[in-house]
């Protein structure tokens, strides 16, 4: 069984103090791991990156600014076999370049599952629903 190494977050939107505590950087960090957070929403997200400002900024030494595809091919082609590659805001799913370059690579990744997924319903189907149940 393979020990992962680095571990590095995808964003899509800019990274801050509360995403470094959320996720945990820190104690990956006394883990003994290597954390990256690659921030794509230079390229991602061009208009949300150029006219938002974090309230939280960071300055973490993991931090990459990400703003081309082809600095993402270049990125990725370090990646490696002792590495784990975390999705939360499954950006991997936008990019089918993304995805190729993981299956030939073989990179492992993963995406975050939180909480509820909401399920959208028209209040008809709702209520029948309800009414249903109760029966």
């Amino acid at each position: 069984m393979r020990k992962t190494e680095r571990v590095i977050f995808f964003f899509a939107t800019k990274f801050n103090q509360r995403d470094y505590h959320r996720f945990g950087f820190d104690i990956l960090e006394k883990r003994g791991y290597k954390v990256e957070a690659w921030d794509f929403s230079p390229w991602h997200r061009p208009d949300y990156y150029k006219y938002y400002d974090v309230p939280d900024p960071i300055t973490f030494t993991g931090h990459v600014l990400v703003k081309s595809e082809n600095e993402i091919k270049n990125r990725m082609e370090n990646i490696s076999q002792v590495d784990t590659v975390v999705d939360p805001w499954m950006i991997i799913n936008d990019y089918s370049f993304i995805q190729d370059i993981i299956q030939k690579e073989n990179i492992t990744f993963g995406n975050l599952f939180l909480g509820s997924i909401p399920d959208a319903k028209s209040i008809s189907n709702l209520k029948s629903t309800l009414v249903s149940r109760n029966k």
